[in-house]
């Protein structure tokens, strides 16, 4: 049964992170209207061929004279059902004369004919909730629950799945329909449900929901499978009754299923080939398979410490992930198989991203392919908090690394979102081989300059104002002004969950203590 000060924390954090991603409206861009895409061709025509969206998004599959979104099918899947109900209620009158000032357009043509009218805007928002938002939410509180099965002091869990949520780049794809939130939350969800019932003897009946969430992560994310398979290989090698792993693979299934259903009725294969057919295959497809060639030390250096896309450069705190692993080995020699997996899950996502012919993600801010790794990256530094926590300059060192991170991460997040207009452009210009495409050290501009996305584009924009628009504004406030109810609201969370932290009782009775250590009863 969960304590209730663990359960407190946990809602806090659910709230406090449902918040910061719903708070701002959806940027678009290619790939999240390539995934609205095919949701609009399934509600209102009944077929997964774009053509009359592909406008909208630069991100596409030509395949036998028609369109189709290149994209993995898994966030929209989720976002489906919520068009379809936001669909219904849309229809009726009062709401679709707020929505669509012209009743007279259906609902087909203001899609096409207006993709910033407020219909296609709440439509792109709520998919967006609930395919990336709310699944973000539940993966840091995940992660909060698995690691306080390390922390000393419950408040330090908390503090690392903020840090994780607000102060990593999985906090700017929580708020757009992207693959990697989606797939990162099934890849996690499946992990933290094989371990319960390998070390805490938790229903067999969990292997199930384990199943799915890998096969959510895979849909969503293809590469994702080799690293699903190695934690199902990783839970074969270490559960006592192995034969009921056979639930793992039975409840990944229906969703496998549909994924196949959906690549035959649009590539005639039971294999995705969305990125085969893509109209910018010709730069994909250049080398190995589907862009994924071999790893390359030197940008899997530009992935941890370069100034363009460097992990440890935007989410400094990271970096205590390797002595966190050397920490886990030595106190947790129980499992020290979890830190095997936990380091070759690392390893395995910068050999994958280091490989990819685009490894810089396009318009991104970070690395976005190693999005999926982070949770399993951010579990060992618990054991850092436990060590450090315990003296003030530990603590000063610890804040300082994640306020570095949370401002770098919002900052970009928020403003240019990281790049210039023109980055892909100016790339394909600049290199004429493009074998070795990924084996360059990003320049952009200039003679030999390395473009610092924070410093280049996020800054400058924050200083002209140029905020994304968020419900502040909607509000009548502007620039930072307009992030005060965000900030009004997480302090209420934090002020009303310390209030009940101070007064709820204890196993023993007795009130629970608050101090600057932390909570203890």
């Amino acid at each position: 049964m969960l304590s209730r000060p663990r359960t407190l924390y946990a809602v806090m954090l659910f709230f406090i992170l449902l918040a910061c991603y719903s708070y701002f409206r959806p940027p678009l861009n290619w790939a999240t209207t390539s995934r609205a895409d095919v949701v609009y061709a399934l509600v209102e025509e009944n077929t997964f061929i774009i053509d009359h969206y592909e406008k909208n998004t630069g991100d596409k599959a030509f395949f036998e004279g028609h369109y189709y979104t290149d994209k993995s099918i898994g966030p929209s899947l989720i976002g489906l059902p919520v068009y379809m109900v936001y669909r219904s209620i849309a229809s009726i009158p009062a709401i679709r004369s707020l929505l669509q000032p012209d009743t007279s357009i259906s609902f087909k043509d203001e899609l096409i004919n207006w993709p910033n009218g407020l219909y296609f805007r709440w439509g792109l928002s709520l998919m967006t909730f609930f395919a990336s938002a709310l699944p973000s939410a539940l993966l840091g509180v995940m992660l909060f629950f698995f690691t306080n099965r390390y922390a000393t002091k419950a408040v330090y869990a908390f503090i690392l799945a903020l840090a994780f949520g607000l102060c990593t780049i999985a906090f700017p794809f929580s708020m757009q329909l992207f693959q990697h939130q989606p797939s990162s939350f099934g890849l996690f969800g499946g992990f933290y449900c094989l371990w319960t019932v390998i070390y805490e003897q938790k229903s067999s009946k969990r292997l199930w929901l384990a199943g799915l969430l890998f096969s959510l992560a895979v849909i969503s994310e293809y590469p994702v499978a080799i690293f699903a398979g190695l934690i199902f290989l990783w839970a074969f090698i270490v559960m006592p009754n192995r034969t009921a792993l056979f639930r793992v693979l039975i409840g990944g299934i229906p969703l496998i299923v549909i994924n196949i259903i959906y690549n035959l009725a649009t590539f005639r294969s039971v294999l995705p080939l969305g990125y085969e057919y893509s109209i910018w295959g010709s730069i994909v497809n250049v080398q190995g398979f589907m862009g994924i060639g071999l790893p390359s030390l030197k940008v899997a250096g530009e992935l941890l410490f370069g100034t363009f896309r460097g992990l440890f450069l935007i989410s400094p705190f990271l970096i205590l992930a390797l002595q966190g692993l050397v920490l886990m080995w030595k106190k947790q020699p129980e499992q020290r198989s979890i830190v095997l997996l936990i380091s070759l899950i690392i390893l395995g996502f910068l050999a994958y991203g280091s490989g990819y012919i685009v490894w810089w993600g396009g318009y991104s801010v970070g690395a976005r392919l190693l999005i999926p790794m982070l949770p399993f990256m951010v579990i060992p530094i618990i054991f850092v908090l436990n060590q450090w926590f315990n003296r003030p300059l530990g603590r000063i060192i610890i804040g300082i690394l994640m306020i570095a991170g949370l401002l770098n991460t919002w900052v970009q997040s928020i403003t240019a979102y990281g790049l210039p207009p023109d980055a892909p452009t100016q790339l394909l210009a600049q290199y004429k081989d493009l074998i070795e495409y990924n084996r360059q050290t990003i320049i952009l501009v200039g003679e030999g300059k390395t473009v610092n996305p924070l410093i280049d584009f996020a800054i400058p924009a924050l200083q002209k104002g140029a905020i994304d628009y968020n419900y502040g504004m909607a509000l009548g406030l502007k620039g930072l002004a307009s992030l005060l109810p965000l900030i009004v609201w997480v302090g209420l969370i934090l002020t009303a969950g310390w209030y009940f932290l101070i007064h709820i009782k204890g196993k023993d009775g007795n009130p629970v203590v608050v101090s600057s250590k932390g909570v203890t009863s």
